[in-house]
């Protein structure tokens, strides 16, 4: 049976070497149709200068390192459990691919998801991509973790649940009360809360500090 439930989640410029989930490889490119499989191939290519050549593969679950990944010391493992227990599955906006499954072994790279990097992805179709990705994998709710102004968030905005008769929205931190620090731990406190609370939204808004909810159909 295939897990209805998606979550995308945002990299981080903080990573590691340091493989710490141990999981056989799964691809994005597995989870498109060959059209997109193609487009995100030829996006790739765009960004290839920023891999580091003499890195090693591992996990992109284990790779990304920043607050987020680190809100709690079982923040990775119970990500792991709750993909291989098919309660949800999770994949990662990247700044240096697009987007990447959780377990898909990835290089180190060097490249931030700024406006300008998240400009020329959502002109390279990221968000057609990610809207194939769950109308092909026939995900019913789909849910983001990113901050209000970054560029994954302008991403994210691009993609219409309402169009793709889908649920779900993004958590988000409001102006004025989050931070380069607080908003990414936040965010990994609410991933948590969601798979704790199976999935209802308006309990993690409750037990979770300044966080808020909101459908990201923006360009509908």
């Amino acid at each position: 049976m295939k897990n209805k439930v998606l979550f995308l989640i945002p990299c981080s410029k903080k990573k590691t070497d340091k493989e710490v989930i141990k999981c056989n490889q799964k691809t994005v490119f597995n989870y498109l149709s060959p059209q997109f499989q193609q487009k995100l191939k030829k996006a790739r290519e765009k960004f290839k200068d920023c891999i580091k050549s003499d890195s090693n593969l591992i996990n992109a679950l284990s790779r990304y390192n920043g607050h987020l990944y680190n809100v709690a010391p079982s923040f990775k493992q119970k990500l792991f459990n709750a993909i291989k227990e098919n309660k949800l599955d999770l994949f990662i906006i990247s700044a240096g691919f697009g987007i990447v499954h959780a377990f898909e072994r990835i290089p180190d790279y060097d490249l931030r998801m700024d406006n300008k990097i998240a400009k020329q992805w959502i002109d390279l179709e990221l968000p057609s991509i990610i809207e194939d990705l769950i109308i092909r994998n026939d995900f019913e709710k789909i849910f983001g973790f990113f901050s209000l102004t970054s560029g994954y968030m302008k991403i994210f905005q691009k993609i219409c649940l309402k169009k793709l008769n889908k649920q779900g929205g993004c958590f988000f931190i409001p102006k004025g009360k989050g931070g380069s620090f607080i908003t990414p731990r936040q965010l990994g406190k609410a991933i948590l809360d969601m798979i704790e609370n199976r999935f209802r939204p308006e309990e993690t808004v409750k037990n979770i500090k300044n966080i808020e909810f909101k459908s990201p159909c923006s360009e509908c």
